[in-house]
C-alpha cells in the first residue's frame, strides 16, 4: 500500500525499478529486484518464507503482533534472524513496534 506509490512517485526510484508489465521485471507485489540487490516483502504467519533466502537486512515491523510460534518452528523473529547468519558480521536487523504492555511486550524484550 505504501511501497509501490513512493516509487511511482519518485523519478530516481521509478529509474532503478523496472515497471511490472513484464513477467520477468523483478518487480512484482512482494519481490522488488533493482540495481545492487532487491527487496522481498513478507509476512510472520508462515515459517516458509522466513526461511527461504539468505537474509542481509532484515526490517521487521511491528513485532508485537508476530506470533509467539509459526508452524511449530519458533518465533519468526528468530526464524529470520537465522537465515542472517550466512552474512555474519555484515547483516543488519531493524526491528521495531508499537509500544504495548511491557511484562508481553516483544519489543521491550529487545530494547
Amino acid at each position: 500500500d505504501r511501497f509501490t506509490p513512493m516509487i511511482e512517485a519518485s523519478p530516481v526510484l521509478r529509474g532503478k525499478i523496472r515497471p511490472a508489465r513484464t513477467r520477468d521485471s523483478g518487480n512484482a507485489t512482494l519481490y522488488k529486484r533493482f540495481p545492487g540487490g532487491q527487496i522481498t516483502f513478507t509476512g510472520a504467519q508462515s515459517p516458509a518464507p522466513l526461511k527461504m533466502r539468505p537474509i542481509r537486512r532484515g526490517y521487521f515491523d511491528e513485532i508485537n503482533e508476530y506470533p509467539a510460534d509459526v508452524g511449530g518452528q519458533g518465533d519468526p523473529v528468530a526464524i529470520a534472524m537465522r537465515r542472517m547468519t550466512a552474512f555474519e558480521s555484515d547483516s543488519l536487523a531493524f526491528l521495531s513496534s508499537t509500544p504495548t504492555d511491557k511484562s508481553r511486550g516483544r519489543i521491550e524484550a529487545w530494547y
